[in-house]
């Protein structure tokens, strides 16, 4: 539910920069509707995000850093380890932390896990999820 509420705020955002003149509640509506597979009418949801005027193009962070997570714990988990130990906070802390900002995020990733970030993470995830 929660990345498909963030995707369905992306799709917003174009559209809302792309036309700003148009009834946004019903675009808001029909996208959200669609992405959710939910029936929403009149309903005035895009106006309480104050992210659209404070932090425009910012709602594609949110996937981005669940897609990072899930690579990582992917990652982390693979070889039968858990996340909820010690040793994954140290893992943590060597890979992500201390290079601080001298390496980029995306070579992080590829060094801590020894690979470049996929979607596959992610699809596995939300494949668990659906199976719960």
């Amino acid at each position: 539910y929660k990345l498909r509420s963030w995707i369905a705020f992306i799709k917003f955002e174009f559209e809302l920069y792309k036309n700003p003149h148009q009834n946004l509640t019903e675009v808001f509506n029909k996208i959200y509707s669609k992405t959710l597979m939910l029936d929403q009418t009149d309903v005035f949801a895009w106006e309480s995000k104050a992210m659209y005027t404070t932090y425009p193009v910012y709602f594609q962070n949110y996937v981005l850093a669940e897609l990072i997570s899930a690579h990582i714990i992917g990652y982390y988990k693979s070889d039968g380890a858990s996340i909820i130990h010690p040793d994954f906070y140290t893992f943590i802390k060597k890979y992500f932390y201390e290079p601080g900002a001298s390496l980029s995020w995306s070579d992080k990733v590829k060094i801590g896990t020894s690979s470049e970030i996929t979607s596959n993470g992610l699809i596995d995830q939300l494949l668990r999820y659906e199976e719960t």
